[in-house]
């Protein structure tokens, strides 16, 4: 419960809240091999990594490598009772990608998708905007844009989730000043259009792709 609710905190902006429910499920464990504490201590990390405590942050991710190994394998499951090892990589990216240690964060990026099935779309679109964040950082500001246009565009409608359109425009808040850059014009316009609007620039830039 309180690994769930530390989730719940930690979406709603609360993060030092999310961090404190989410240490307090690791001690309830006592290092029990159960679902809490694999849950809790990535969202720990991730959220510490958001208040800038640097080795806090690593040290919760280490303790979160830790719970996935002592899961029995029939919990480690992508669910709300589970957790695998996809989630730890795209969880451990996220935070290492907040911490600014690129290099880290994409070796974790790049091995997510492999673990996650196609038919994950959420989850695989915020792997592929944490690394538009990254690119972002390291200074590419075309590349980050522009992938994280591509991933709005190619995602089905139904997956367009509000938290999937917030990331995507935190991309664009890491580069307000890069106004002359045409990609950041697009991806903006992207994120002004309604649901039904993204649909129907989806298969026009199809469309032009097969021209």
């Amino acid at each position: 419960m309180y690994a769930q609710e530390a989730y719940q905190l930690y979406y709603g902006g609360d993060l030092e809240g999310a961090a404190e429910l989410a240490a307090r499920a690791q001690h309830l464990a006592g290092g029990l091999p159960y679902v809490g504490p694999a849950l809790a201590a990535p969202l720990e990390g991730r959220a510490l990594a958001l208040l800038g405590q640097r080795d806090n942050a690593v040290e919760a991710l280490g303790r979160a490598e830790v719970a996935l190994e002592r899961l029995p394998e029939a919990d480690r499951t992508a669910s709300a009772f589970g957790y695998s090892e996809s989630q730890l990589a795209f969880h451990s990216g996220n935070a290492l990608t907040h911490l600014g240690e690129i290099e880290r964060a994409a070796d974790q990026q790049e091995r997510a998708p492999e673990l996650y099935p196609l038919r994950d779309h959420t989850d695989r679109a915020l792997i592929a905007l944490d690394q538009a964040i990254g690119a972002a950082i390291r200074g590419d500001v075309a590349g980050a844009v522009a992938l994280a246009t591509a991933t709005i565009v190619d995602l089905p409608n139904e997956h367009r989730s509000a938290l999937v359109i917030y990331r995507a425009r935190e991309v664009a808040a890491r580069v307000p000043e890069a106004r002359t850059v045409p990609e950041v014009r697009v991806l903006r316009e992207v994120l002004a259009l309604s649901p039904v609007e993204r649909d129907s620039s989806a298969h026009r830039a199809g469309d032009a792709g097969r021209r």
